[in-house]
């Protein structure tokens, strides 16, 4: 194998962590599709105080290769490195205007003028497009700043390729023996929202909170009464307590994977990660794919559980 090739794709990403994998997994398709190796560059991360280290080999181990596309994670990225990875370098033509919407976005976000969001736009759909087709482009280093929506199927090989590191692995293992063996294991992804947060995709599934809850309730009891006799567990992994509280007051076979939740419920769990939420994350991750079915509320789906429908015995949104 060559693991000198002279072009690469870059997945740099600072979201959450299933926002991530998903975006290093379109990276991986592309380099696949043009003969390309992968770097995986999560500097500076949301989930590290270290600004230079990256999340990725933070938390997994790093093959060597993905289905013959080499594999580069450096352990530390320094400042100039990480400060070029945030730049949106290709197509040379849209890079002043492209970064300076990028720019504008965050810090204007939902006021941020539609023509800086078109150009943004175009260059999203620029990168699509030659993720989709597998079109080469002269460019030695592409950047891929974000996942793209779409190729599940196709990115299935990159997710199969995720090891833990050997200390979260061992949570997780522990988690399973001392409560998943010899029961049917119902596994939740709730992601929480509240009027107070920046409006989402998510926004209009907690437009009355007591209803979404029972909603969620609703939906538990119908799956518990499919499995008739068996003996089943609920593994339930939010980023709120308030849906941790209300679920255990209705169900007594509810586990979960202790962590500590952050401030008030103004903001998502992972914008201000206490170290051993960093840990539950990632193992919540993990666990969710030990599920044999696999309820995700809301609807509009979050990608922190898109690792876990991939290998799931089955899915319910």
């Amino acid at each position: 194998m060559n693991n000198n090739r002279d072009k690469k794709v870059v997945s740099r990403r600072n979201a959450g962590l299933g926002d991530n994998l998903f975006a290093s997994a379109h990276a991986w398709y592309y380099a696949k599709r043009t003969n390309r190796s992968l770097e995986i560059s999560w500097a500076r991360s949301m989930y590290l105080s270290d600004r230079s280290a990256n999340g990725f080999p933070f938390f997994f181990k790093v093959p060597d290769e993905i289905e013959g596309v080499p594999v580069i994670a450096h352990q530390n990225i320094g400042i100039i490195k990480r400060f070029i990875r945030q730049l949106p370098l290709k197509p040379y033509k849209t890079f002043l205007p492209v970064l300076i919407a990028e720019i504008a976005h965050k810090l204007l976000r939902n006021k941020t003028p539609g023509f800086l969001l078109h150009m943004m736009e175009n260059h999203r759909n620029w990168t699509i497009d030659i993720i989709k087709n597998g079109k080469d482009v002269k460019y030695k280093t592409m950047i891929f700043n974000s996942h793209y929506g779409f190729l599940v199927n196709e990115t299935i090989p990159f997710f199969k390729a995720l090891k833990l590191k050997d200390e979260f692995q061992k949570l997780a293992d522990d988690f399973i023996e001392k409560n998943f063996n010899g029961k049917k294991v119902i596994g939740v992804h709730v992601k929480y929202y509240n009027k107070s947060m920046p409006k989402s995709n998510h926004t209009q599934y907690w437009l009355d909170e007591d209803t979404s809850l029972n909603q969620i309730k609703d939906k538990l009891n119908q799956i518990i009464a499919e499995f008739k006799e068996a003996k089943t567990v609920i593994y339930l992994a939010t980023d709120s307590s308030i849906v941790e509280d209300f679920l255990r007051k209705h169900f007594d076979n509810i586990v979960s994977f202790d962590k500590t939740f952050k401030i008030k419920y103004s903001h998502g769990q992972h914008l201000k990660l206490t170290d051993d939420a960093v840990t539950a994350a990632l193992v919540e991750m993990f666990l969710l794919a030990k599920s044999d079915v696999l309820f995700r509320f809301p609807p509009s789906g979050s990608w922190f559980s898109h690792y876990g429908s991939l290998f799931a015995g089955k899915t319910i949104i």
